[in-house]
């Protein structure tokens, strides 16, 4: 997903909104995206086409990456 794109403003501004135009897998790429990244969504219908959507998301943060030796 294009969250990797937008942390550098994210990061000056932990308040911003991003709107993302997505095709019909949208579904998808957010599942994936879930793995990694922490994020709020709203899902809004596209005007442009009947499976497209338009993807609200904020508070978009890195999830902490679990370290991989023992303590």
């Amino acid at each position: 997903m294009l969250l990797e794109f937008a942390l550098p403003w994210v990061q000056r501004n932990p308040q911003i909104r991003t709107y993302f135009h997505k095709g019909r897998d949208y579904q998808a790429e957010v599942d994936k995206a879930r793995g990694r990244w922490q994020f709020d969504m709203i899902k809004h219908s596209s005007a442009i086409e009947p499976d497209s959507v338009i993807l609200e998301i904020t508070d978009i943060a890195p999830k902490p990456q679990l370290s991989s030796g023992a303590a």
